[in-house]
């Protein structure tokens, strides 16, 4: 039987004898997860066709070492000259203050210097091959700055209605919620488009 490592083998030995791939241009997401015989693979079907490859990735992502995956060749093309490298370091999904927060955690979760490490750690082969793994915290900006400091707003609104019914108590709460958008709408003087509402289920 052959196993997954195996058929990754006859694949990039097959490749060898030209396989007609007609592609032009090759794009593959989470680039990080890749092991080098998987690149191999691409870089070859890529060459044989003739084409263009682009791969997306994240280092800081990199969470399949265990089964084969090696973030050392997603950082290697970054030093190739053959690749051209561009750096998405833009958020456009998260309000600026709230990225600041995650920038600092970042900061606390990639750094280097722990002082908690022993002393014999730091002579061990396990630091060595971790220093060449290592990434640095890379921190967002934001796409889109607030116009205004107070731009952010959360309002957390809770419910209780004393009934029994289950249905009852949900279809009251709604309609309370309903008239307080309404409200809160009005007084702010924002679009609808502005509120977002939070929700444990759809």
């Amino acid at each position: 039987e052959f196993t997954y490592a195996d058929k990754t083998v006859f694949l990039k030995e097959n490749l060898k004898n030209n396989c007609p791939v007609s592609i032009k241009e090759l794009i593959i997401d989470e680039y990080q997860d890749t092991n080098s015989l998987q690149h191999q693979i691409l870089c070859q079907l890529v060459q044989n066709a003739k084409a263009r490859m682009v791969v997306v990735g994240d280092p800081k992502q990199s969470i399949y070492g265990f089964r084969g995956s090696s973030v050392g060749v997603f950082k290697s093309l970054l030093s190739n000259k053959n690749w051209h490298h561009i750096v998405l370091n833009k958020n456009f999904r998260t309000h600026e203050i709230l990225l600041e927060e995650v920038n600092k955690l970042s900061q606390i979760a990639f750094s280097w210097q722990n002082p908690r490490h022993p002393v014999d750690y730091s002579n061990s082969f396990f630091y060595e091959e971790a220093q060449k793994k290592y990434i640095g915290e890379n921190p967002l900006v934001a796409g889109i700055p607030s116009q205004q400091e107070n731009s952010l707003c959360v309002s957390i609104v809770s419910a209780t209605v004393p009934t029994k019914s289950k249905l009852k108590m949900n279809e009251v709460a709604k309609l309370e919620y309903a008239d307080f958008l309404k409200e809160f709408k009005k007084k702010e003087q924002i679009n609808w488009s502005d509120i977002v509402v939070l929700c444990e289920k759809n």
